[in-house]
């Protein structure tokens, strides 16, 4: 029982610990969001619902050249406000 334990574990873990299909996330406690910058360098309120506050952000794709950090509103347990370098830039993030 242990050994079948065990080697259900190792499927889980080895190579198989993913973020999801860009929509949908999978086993990494996070949820995936697209926002896109309506102003530059101007805070935007992002809603992610995950229940707790972020510890982070991953940029997933940018639908063009862009930076995105972290703006001057403090994250609550539903969301999270965030700056883009470029206005108009559609932008897929998965919110940890």
């Amino acid at each position: 029982m242990i050994q079948k334990v065990y080697r259900n574990l190792i499927q889980v873990v080895n190579g198989r610990i993913g973020y999801g299909d860009g929509v949908h996330s999978d086993n990494i406690d996070g949820i995936w969001v697209s926002v896109t910058f309506a102003l530059a360098n101007t805070d935007t309120l992002i809603t992610h619902n995950l229940g707790r506050l972020p510890v982070g952000y991953h940029v997933m794709t940018k639908s063009a050249s862009c930076d995105v950090y972290t703006g001057g509103v403090a994250s609550t347990d539903t969301q999270i406000t965030l700056r883009g370098t470029v206005a108009g830039v559609t932008v897929n993030l998965f919110i940890l």
